[in-house]
């Protein structure tokens, strides 16, 4: 690659799968997005599929000649186990007919290399089938990626050592890269992998969410009054949004005479609750109600302070703003938010609420305070390297060239000899 990061020469493109099992939100899925964004940014000769579960992946647009695959979506019912999301099926079938869908598409598409965004078996283990013939065939490298913080440890461990991940690690995967930093977490020690699984680790960096260039949509202008602070509340996918989403526009009603305030629900709020808010707050003038959004980073960017929950993209894109921003993280059915804005919050980024004490009083206090305090630090100033995009390109360009050159063998060895020729024969070269 040259000074830019940009690859040297054109090349062999090499085609590239991303599996995605999103199912209660689109944290997955915008990640793997990303990662295909890096790829097209940089210029890097590919040719991309994205196997995905969500039923919005396309919601987004994706970089020009990336195709997608959408499989049967799931979600997670109030237990936090996972259910269909297609009325009358059973989870069996929808998993059956998930592991077939991608079993096929991705050994049709041939790929060179397969990431596996954070779960390593699939969801019910569904990408297991795919992996063994992967390995069988020899010719796709697998990685998994992993964003900077799973779950508690004691939770992963013992979920690792049922379901036989570890062995997984050791055998299956060429790869584990980490979308964070080993300072923030480190989880070949959290996670106790084994020496053979911590050989193949990666810490990237953490995944900088900006993309491309300011526009110049200024999102707090639909206000009547724009001069007031503009608050802005992201709540993921919206499926276990709705009492944070309340509280925020609880305190617009209360302080109309100094907030404008933006609700982005997320698709997967429900209709009768998203009716709900609209009917007792759809009235107040310093408040506007988005479903969804593909401006997140205008919207951002014209925000005084941001209130969110804890999930990674969220917070990195507040985070790469330097907006002063409040979060409440999920507590259940993992813990990964609440880890992710407790050691965020000691590193002096963010305000972290318990949403057990969730309310509109607390939730005010913390809004008031945090708009009067200094800004966030600079991330690299805490030790949180944002250069996970450029280290993931470069990974990716590593394996493009050791596939071409692999491809450049096997060219070679397939021709014949030139004692075969005949006699007198001219043996030309393309």
């Amino acid at each position: 690659m040259d000074a830019s990061g940009r690859p040297s020469d054109a090349g062999t493109p090499i085609r590239i799968a991303f599996y995605s099992h999103d199912s209660y939100g689109l944290g997955h899925l915008r990640r793997s997005l990303r990662l295909t964004e890096s790829i097209a940014e940089a210029g890097v000769p590919a040719e991309m599929l994205l196997v995905s579960g969500s039923p919005r992946a396309h919601f987004y647009e994706a970089p020009e000649g990336v195709q997608i695959v959408a499989i049967p979506p799931v979600t997670k019912n109030a237990a936090g186990e996972y259910v269909s999301r297609q009325e009358g099926i059973s989870l069996e079938d929808t998993v059956r007919s998930r592991k077939r869908m991608i079993r096929e598409s991705i050994l049709r598409f041939q790929p060179d290399l397969l990431i596996v965004d954070h779960s390593p078996t699939g969801l019910r283990g569904e990408l297991l089938p795919l992996l063994a013939d992967l390995r069988q065939q020899g010719r796709t490298e697998i990685a998994l990626g992993m964003r900077d913080v799973l779950d508690e440890p004691s939770h992963v461990v013992a979920s690792w050592k049922r379901d036989g991940t570890y062995r997984l690690l050791d055998s299956l995967y060429d790869h584990l890269w980490v979308y964070g930093c080993r300072e923030v977490f480190p989880l070949d020690e959290l996670y106790r992998f084994s020496e053979t699984a911590t050989s193949k680790l990666t810490y990237l960096g953490y995944l900088n969410r900006l993309r491309g260039t300011e526009t110049s949509i200024d999102m707090a202008a639909a206000f009547p009054d724009p001069g007031k602070a503009h608050l802005v509340c992201l709540v993921g996918g919206g499926g276990d949004g709705y009492p944070l989403a309340r509280a925020f526009l609880q305190v617009l009603a209360m302080r109309p005479d100094i907030y404008n305030g933006t609700l982005v629900t997320g698709p997967f709020l429900s209709r009768e609750k998203r009716n709900r808010l609209a009917s007792r707050y759809g009235h107040l003038r310093n408040t506007q109600m988005i479903r969804f959004t593909s401006h997140i980073e205008d919207l951002l960017r014209s925000a005084s302070l941001v209130v969110t929950m804890g999930g990674y993209n969220a917070v990195m894109e507040a985070m790469a703003f330097r907006k002063p921003t409040v979060v409440v993280p999920r507590v259940f059915p993992r813990k990964e938010q609440w880890l992710r804005a407790t050691s965020f919050e000691r590193l002096g980024l963010l305000r972290c609420l318990d949403p057990d004490d969730l309310g509109p009083d607390l939730l005010g206090d913390a809004l008031r305070e945090s708009l009067s305090e200094p800004l966030p630090p600079d991330l690299e100033g805490v030790g949180l390297r944002l250069d996970g995009c450029q280290n993931f390109v470069r990974k990716v360009e590593e394996i493009r060239r050791r596939v071409s050159c692999s491809r450049k063998v096997d060219a070679d060895a397939s021709e014949p000899s030139p004692a075969a020729a005949p006699r007198g024969a001219a043996r030309i070269r393309a």
